[in-house]
């Protein structure tokens, strides 16, 4: 009966990394069709502003950061959600590349 465990929890591990894989290609894709609207010096602003908090969980950055994050974004014309979602899918593609690595 346990040797029969291993293979379900196998499966449903793959099953899960296949969808965090899609579900993390799509937010990157609607991510770069948000980004795709700004202008050149708009797009530049926010890879720097990704670069700069690359690796970090959006989820988990404290009110003030993400009262920074939002007078910079409004500053240079860039919709704070642009921002999150782009800090999200480079949060999202870390992650997988770390799994990738085990």
């Amino acid at each position: 009966m346990g040797s029969e465990k291993v293979p379900l929890i196998s499966f449903l591990k793959i099953k899960y990394s296949n969808k965090s894989v899609n579900t993390a290609k799509n937010r990157e894709t609607k991510s770069m069709e948000m980004a795709q609207k700004l202008d050149e010096s708009q797009r530049n602003r926010l890879a720097d502003v990704i670069e700069m908090f690359s690796g970090s969980d959006p989820n988990t950055l404290t009110p003030e950061i993400q009262g920074q994050l939002a007078q910079i974004s409004a500053s240079q014309g860039i919709p704070f959600s642009i921002v999150m979602s782009g800090l999200q899918t480079a949060f999202d593609r870390r992650k997988l590349e770390d799994a990738a690595k085990i």
